[in-house]
């Protein structure tokens, strides 16, 4: 999701994004809700019955204030990450390394 009037991140983080994300995961269905720098500034996760709940759950997001607009994606596949991959970023910085 994007956000209308989002100049200032770090007062709207407070004053736009965290209520509009509060709202979002009160939403049926919504299993998680983040808060984004980047490409969205709120992704949310769901699961659904059907077609018609997607575009139910997407029409409710819309409705709310703040909005500018929603992007869907679906997630079809993970990839496994294995041995170090996963764990070398966190080990390195315990380590005190770069």
């Amino acid at each position: 999701m994007y956000l209308s009037d989002y100049e200032n991140i770090f007062s709207s983080i407070i004053l736009t994004v965290s209520p509009t994300a509060e709202k979002i995961a009160k939403t049926d269905g919504i299993t998680s809700v983040a808060i984004h720098i980047g490409n969205s500034d709120i992704v949310a996760d769901f699961v659904y019955k059907d077609s018609e709940q997607i575009v139910d759950i997407i029409s409710a997001i819309k409705k709310l204030p703040n909005i500018d607009r929603t992007v869907w994606s679906e997630e079809v596949f993970v990839l496994p990450v294995y041995g170090e991959n996963a764990t070398s970023p966190y080990c390195k910085l315990i380590e005190g390394g770069t």
